[in-house]
């Protein structure tokens, strides 16, 4: 059961309107990009410079959330009123980082608390050097307050903060839990957290990893995003635009066909070094976007194209590069079927996408097939296990140790086996996340 989103408030405490910016955003605009990501409609701004912050944030941000600004003393008065009559507030620090669907996670656990006085995040460890900070006991050992908390509409009378920014709410519901008033909801891993100065760039770090597809196959979790992490963070410091990446991979792609043709074992090696490469940094652009706000249909869709001739032109060039270097006409039947089964299967995919969902969606392919199958089945496993492979994260790196290794006509034969495994993958059922949703 979730939250009736219509009705729930973010109530955002304003830090220092001067911090530094966190993962290429200013904190209090990604506090708001993340409140209307997770659901929330309406945030107010509570703080002695609320006024000013608001003005800030009509300049700069466009994120799908109504905003206002609430001031101290008698300009709270009406607002703090209004949110007395709602069933549960939902409140965050201004200096809070914390992603969208750990915010909705929170959302949610929150939700299924019953019979509380409030629901709060905790962590344990060090405790934070911060005015939102407060530490009470949880199983009998220390942890602290992070800023973050679903209270009930009549305590919104407690969040008008003093002229410093500093606020008591924490400090109340730490009390509170003590007395055995509120119940806790810890929220694991490395988010949420108050940012200070010292551990920015940790933050930033677990922004970026927080960014990672759930469609990322096995070598992109372990190997591919933790180098387009570290590129990503250098990148979001120079401001680089996704859709540059994305314009600048599809070159990378391009260049690469171009050397594959050369048909030379030379070449084989350094165009599949580039396709590797591509591969990896294929993510730097999604994190951007989605560390940013930046997620864009355009930018969808421009990624997806950018694989799509990355992909065809690594597959048709490598086996008439062959074919300029043996003169064996096998090598030229199979480009000729590779490029007509996967200009084939691509439209096939879309279409049977489009079925699924709203629109294609080439990365969750292999997913919403095996979700077709009972959860826990043989076949359910085995797909996913088999497409996980058919990953271009998978087969890049493959590609490439292949190509290392000498054995370039075998990285020809095994495209060629991969388009005719996915010919047969068109005839399986396949089911969206909308219907079993439904």
């Amino acid at each position: 059961m979730r939250l009736e989103v219509p009705r729930l408030h973010a109530l955002i405490f304003i830090g220092r309107l001067d911090a530094p910016e966190l993962a290429g955003l200013a904190p209090l605009d990604r506090l708001v990009h993340t409140a209307a990501a997770a659901g929330c409609r309406r945030v107010h701004l509570a703080g002695a410079r609320a006024a000013e912050a608001f003005s800030r944030l009509q300049e700069r941000t466009r994120a799908a959330v109504a905003v206002a600004p609430v001031g101290p003393a008698e300009e709270a008065a009406g607002v703090v009123d209004d949110l007395a009559r709602e069933p549960r507030v939902l409140v965050l620090h201004g200096d809070v980082a914390i992603d969208p669907p750990s915010l909705r996670t929170f959302l949610d656990r929150a939700a299924a608390a019953r019979g509380v006085g409030a629901v709060v995040a905790v962590r344990e460890g060090p405790a934070p050097r911060h005015p939102a900070a407060a530490t009470l006991t949880m199983a009998g050992r220390p942890a602290h307050t992070v800023g973050l908390a679903v209270v009930p509409g009549e305590a919104a009378a407690v969040v008008a903060p003093a002229e410093d920014g500093a606020t008591p709410l924490f400090a109340q519901l730490a009390r509170e839990h003590e007395s055995g008033a509120v119940a806790l909801q810890a929220v694991h891993g490395a988010l949420p957290c108050l940012v200070d100065d010292a551990g920015r760039a940790a933050v930033e770090a677990a922004l970026v990893r927080a960014a990672g597809k759930e469609t990322d196959g096995f070598v992109s979790r372990l190997f591919n995003r933790r180098i387009s992490g570290a590129v990503t963070r250098l990148l979001l410091a120079g401001r680089v635009a996704p859709n540059t990446i994305t314009f600048a991979l599809l070159g990378l792609g391009v260049l690469t066909g171009l050397i594959l043709l050369e048909g030379s074992h030379a070449a084989v090696v350094v165009g599949t070094l580039l396709y590797q490469i591509n591969s990896t940094l294929d993510g730097c652009d999604g994190e951007i976007a989605r560390v940013r706000f930046e997620t864009s249909r355009f930018g969808a869709w421009a990624d997806t194209l950018s694989d799509q001739v990355t992909n065809l032109a690594f597959f048709v060039a490598l086996p008439l590069g062959l074919y300029r270097r043996t003169g064996d006409p096998v090598h030229f039947a199979l480009a000729v079927l590779i490029v007509a089964g996967v200009v084939t299967l691509l439209g096939a995919v879309y279409v049977k996408s489009r079925r699924i969902g709203d629109e294609a969606h080439f990365s969750d392919y292999g997913r919403s097939i095996a979700r077709a199958f009972a959860p826990g089945s043989f076949a359910a496993r085995a797909i996913a296990t088999v497409s996980t492979f058919l990953r271009r994260d998978s087969y890049a790196l493959l590609f490439f140790v292949l190509a290392l290794a000498g054995a370039d006509a075998f990285i020809v034969y095994l495209i060629a086996a991969g388009v005719l495994v996915h010919f047969a993958s068109i005839a399986l059922p396949a089911r969206g996340r909308q219907e079993l949703d439904a």
